[in-house]
């Protein structure tokens, strides 16, 4: 018996409606796994141009190149930097440095700077002085200067010593020619009492000072050469003491101008965006055990101690640095961290994705310090001996380094109280006082030069205060 008609075409419909969907899934199957296949290829190109890209510069230094062509339309990052290395080769080696190209220029003005060093040197030893080349390219050119006026000053004391002893062997002939004169005038008086044979002594004596006379003068002579010649030398060394003063005094003005310029180079807009960096979240807050958990783990750099300060998530961290509470690593997981609550706020308390910071530890970068001045540690108002060594063993502790001056490359300066200078000595002969005054005056000295050299060059600058509010430090953390 037939099947009805109806039954066969539902039957086909359905077939196609099969055979369409498989076709429809395959190629959307294909579709994926081909769009697969291109993102972890644009993946692996993406990671290889960021790789290639940090063989060039870091995260900090593109930032840093990015503000030299701030308002400029017409020219490179890397063009900028080359004119301002010719410029630079310029002051050294002249201005044609400006017209070679850049790998030229930094030869020729390297060849020209070791050539200076090798002509100093030649110099110094002809004043009777030791100079080492390696210690001249170690020290630079303000130091070669320093080291020819050292020899030239012992060159002047030495020919002073040298006219000294001229004198005193010519003071001595002239005291000894004195005593022939009085000698020979007491030979003369017996002789012309004595008739023939005081006559013939008179010939006798006359011809004894007439050889003594000869030779006071050619003493006489020889030592006047003497000191004409230490004169023509001493008139020579002041002439290249004075060019070197001149050198020097050029230099020092062209130091001083390349300071400038590195000035303007730094950036201007926020200068302690660094300090505002934030280092990790609030996951989870346990109020009853007094304790948070934070988005480190222990793939980051963190230890058992460390602190942070806790700011609101919405404004962040405020330009005085205090937070809203402090905490302190207690427990180091692989997914999160423990902290206990060290300080807080009842009527502000914390909250989840809050935001924590600490200014001295940072994931991949270790921050440069300049410490100076005399710290009230403890809060007693009294001056503590180990202030200094409290802050900066803070500083090391945490991840962070302590150098002894400050340049372009300092992050922080971190200025404590003035020192206080007693009063100058007046009894040179108390060793222990002058001593005293010596150190405290030298600390004073790297103080200001400190506080002026951090305003000149734009560092982020804090008290004790600040700097205990931006790393989370409380009473409880000494504990």
């Amino acid at each position: 018996m037939a099947a009805p008609r109806g039954s066969s075409d539902s039957g086909n419909s359905m077939m196609v409606v099969v055979v369409v969907f498989v076709v429809l899934f395959l190629l959307a199957t294909v579709g994926a796994i081909t769009a697969f296949m291109k993102v972890g290829d644009l993946t692996t190109r993406a990671e290889s141009a960021e790789t290639e890209l940090n063989k060039y510069a870091s995260a900090n230094e593109l930032r840093v190149l990015k503000t030299l062509i701030q308002g400029t339309t017409s020219q490179t990052v890397t063009t900028q930097v080359q004119s301002m290395i010719r410029e630079q080769a310029s002051i050294i080696a002249g201005p044609d440095m400006k017209e070679l190209d850049l790998v030229t220029a930094h030869k020729t003005a390297r060849e020209r700077i070791e050539q200076l060093f090798a002509e100093d040197t030649d110099l110094v030893a002809a004043f009777g002085g030791q100079l080492d080349v390696t210690q001249l390219k170690e020290q630079g050119l303000t130091f070669t200067i320093e080291q020819l006026v050292a020899a030239y000053n012992k060159q002047q004391s030495d020919m002073g010593n040298q006219i000294d002893t001229k004198q005193s062997e010519l003071d001595q002939a002239l005291a000894s020619l004195k005593e022939t004169q009085g000698a020979l005038a007491e030979h003369k008086e017996l002789l012309a009492s004595r008739g023939n044979a005081v006559a013939q002594l008179q010939l006798a004596s006359d011809s004894e000072m007439g050889n003594s006379l000869n030779k006071y003068e050619e003493t006489v002579t020889q030592l006047n050469n003497d000191i004409q010649k230490l004169n023509t030398d001493k008139a020579e060394q002041v002439a290249a003491y004075t060019q070197l003063q001149k050198d020097y005094n050029l230099t020092f003005t062209h130091l001083q101008e390349l300071e400038k310029q590195l000035a303007n180079t730094r950036p201007t807009p926020d200068m302690e965006i660094e300090t505002r960096q934030i280092d990790g979240q609030i996951v989870r807050v346990v109020p009853n055990q007094k304790q948070v958990y934070i988005d480190l783990t222990a793939k980051d750099p963190i230890f058992v101690g460390l602190t942070f300060s806790v700011y609101d998530s919405f404004t962040g961290l405020g330009k005085d640095g205090k937070g809203k509470a402090t905490i302190e690593i207690i427990e180091i997981n692989d997914k999160v961290t423990v902290c206990r609550i060290t300080e807080s706020d009842d009527g502000n308390p914390i909250m989840e994705k809050d935001v924590i910071a600490n200014l001295i530890w940072d994931k991949k970068k270790k921050y440069n310090f300049c410490v100076s001045g005399d710290f009230d540690f403890d809060g007693d108002g009294e001056i503590d001996l180990d202030g200094y060594k409290q802050v900066t063993d803070l500083i090391v502790a945490w991840g962070g380094k302590v150098t002894n001056s400050l340049d372009v490359d300092t992050d922080f300066l971190i200025l404590g109280h003035e020192p206080k200078l007693p009063a100058i000595p007046t009894n040179v002969t108390s060793a222990d006082k002058v001593e005293k005054y010596n150190k405290v005056k030298a600390r004073y000295d790297l103080y200001q030069h400190a506080n002026e050299r951090g305003a000149f060059l734009s560092v982020p600058t804090f008290n004790l205060a600040r700097f205990i509010n931006f790393i989370g430090y409380s009473e409880a953390s000494r504990l």
